[in-house]
């Protein structure tokens, strides 16, 4: 498994979970959460975002 893939599976997995998506991005190397938004914005519940 390349690092991409093991990224998005780890970032869908948590998300998905309801985890703070801030979090997320910050343990992806993101200084922010935008680019979490973007491409996985589907996977976070409504409360979240």
């Amino acid at each position: 498994m390349n690092s991409a893939v093991w990224f998005d599976s780890f970032a869908s997995m948590l998300l998905s979970r309801g985890e703070n998506p801030l979090w997320v991005a910050q343990q992806m190397g993101h200084e922010d959460w935008s680019m979490i938004i973007k491409v996985y914005g589907r996977l976070i519940p409504q409360s979240k975002k």
